[in-house]
């Protein structure tokens, strides 16, 4: 891995210190018990959940479902070309609010 971060010109340091410190252990066992307590439990990975739900084989699409669940007043770069209800999610995204009358003009429920 320092080979790979030289040659991207990354500072190695934190990803050092994080495993030298203990806290890549803390991290990795926190998340092994995240995983062992999922319902429905993973049966593969990568076993992707967006908002509790997990996305089964669809999971190459995970984009679209974090930008679907996204609340925020900003739509991210990474949402920009998706929509819901053939509406822009540069459009879906402005406010909470608008979000609120949109989803309730074209009967979805985004919220």
């Amino acid at each position: 891995w320092e080979t790979c971060f030289e040659k991207l010109g990354l500072d190695p340091y934190p990803v050092a210190n994080c495993y030298n410190s203990g806290r890549g252990k803390e991290l990795e066992l926190g998340y092994a018990a995240e995983t062992n307590n999922l319902k429905p439990p993973h049966r593969y990975v990568p076993w992707v959940v967006v908002d509790g739900q997990p996305l089964y084989d669809d999971y190459r699409n995970f984009i679209s479902y974090i930008c679907k669940a996204y609340h925020g007043t900003s739509v991210p770069s990474a949402c920009s070309e998706y929509s819901v209800g053939g509406i822009p999610a540069s459009l879906l995204y402005r406010t909470n609010n608008l979000v609120k009358v949109i989803s309730q003009n074209i009967g979805y429920n985004i919220m």
